[in-house]
């Protein structure tokens, strides 16, 4: 449904990357190979992995004073032995270091030494791009600052991480490492953090980057090249792009000032779906009103209530009797029709 909604055709992809053998992270591979059987899919190279494997007949003690029926291969095994995959036919070529696959484009491999994850490999997508490097990262088991470390290597120069930190249930003094570690060690310009980052990992991230912290909900689109980091979007009935972007990364930053600066304020409307006219999606938020201006929109103060919070609505009547719920301003031409603009008279509500 995610690729339909996105208008996505599988059958152009150049290849697929699967960052490590988890379900969640590859669950959707038996769709893709529905529409594109033959696309080339890097997979993490493990010892009799999910993913196929080869092991050299050398690795196993022989006894040859056993009858042939009872040995492996009957005694004669192939110098390298090949093992299935789950995908039969499926064009995997597994990586176990880390390798450019394409120009400027490399898979990066790692593995895990965290307790639970001990000896997973995991792969990163880092993409070198005009303004540094665009790393995608799928749980960051081994470590989110140990990819970022190998990253560096190839460019140290980070543009935008994008992904699960894997900082879902670690301590705050954990997170707050990290968070400092990548805008300060490491120089990181943006991050759009996602997945297994976890609640607390957000709230830290997005006050040690501010507004160089991107949303990264489904349906997503960070677009690669120069300005990167500055431009994202996602697909809610219409785009958030450009000015609308920079309209969320003020409400980001509002978060602290509605629960904690009410009486700053002449009236506090919470839980409203708010239609603000910049033709970005519809979000629930509460707004404050002072005088006669809006001095702040913020994330919920309480649960949110079935009503639409929206700007004055031009209206052009076609007869006299029309709605006037929520019109601010009628638009009237001759006859009371919109016939001839050049007419028009503005009557204030």
């Amino acid at each position: 449904r995610n690729v339909k909604a996105k208008g996505i055709d599988l059958s152009k992809l150049d290849f697929v990357v699967l960052s490590h053998r988890h379900s969640d992270h590859m669950a959707g591979l038996s769709h893709v190979l529905s529409t594109n059987p033959k696309v080339k899919i890097y997979a993490p190279k493990e010892v009799f992995g999910i993913y196929g494997s080869s092991l050299p007949s050398t690795f196993y003690r022989k006894n040859e004073s056993l009858p042939s029926e009872m040995r492996y291969y009957d005694g004669k095994p192939p110098a390298v032995m090949q093992f299935g995959t789950a995908w039969t036919g499926a064009n995997f070529e597994r990586i176990d270091t880390t390798t450019e696959v394409a120009p400027g484009v490399w898979l990066i491999s790692l593995v895990s030494d965290a307790s639970g994850t001990k000896e997973l490999r995991e792969l990163s997508l880092a993409i070198n791009a005009p303004d540094g490097i665009v790393l995608l990262v799928g749980c960051s088991h081994p470590g989110i600052e140990a990819i970022v470390a190998e990253v560096a290597k190839i460019n140290p120069k980070i543009q935008l991480i994008a992904g699960g930190f894997h900082l879902v249930v670690a301590p705050d003094d954990i997170i707050a490492k990290v968070a400092t570690s990548l805008r300060d060690t490491y120089n990181v310009a943006n991050v759009a953090p996602g997945h297994c980052t976890g609640e607390p990992a957000f709230a830290a991230l997005k006050q040690a980057f501010g507004n160089r912290y991107l949303y990264a909900g489904a349906g997503t689109v960070l677009p690669l090249g120069t300005g990167a980091g500055a431009r994202a979007q996602r697909d809610d009935a219409a785009a958030l792009s450009g000015e609308d972007l920079e309209t969320y990364r003020r409400l980001a930053l509002l978060s602290s000032v509605l629960p904690t600066q009410n009486n700053q304020f002449d009236i506090l409307i919470t839980g409203g779906k708010v239609v603000d006219g910049s033709g970005g999606p519809r979000f629930y938020a509460d707004v404050a009103i002072k005088g006669d201006t809006n001095a702040a929109i913020g994330p919920l103060a309480a649960e949110a209530v079935p009503f639409t919070l929206a700007g004055g609505i031009f209206d052009v009547p076609t007869a006299e009797n029309y709605p006037r719920e929520g019109v601010t301003t009628i638009l009237e031409g001759p006859d009371c029709s919109d016939a001839d603009l050049a007419l028009v008279r503005c009557q204030q509500w």
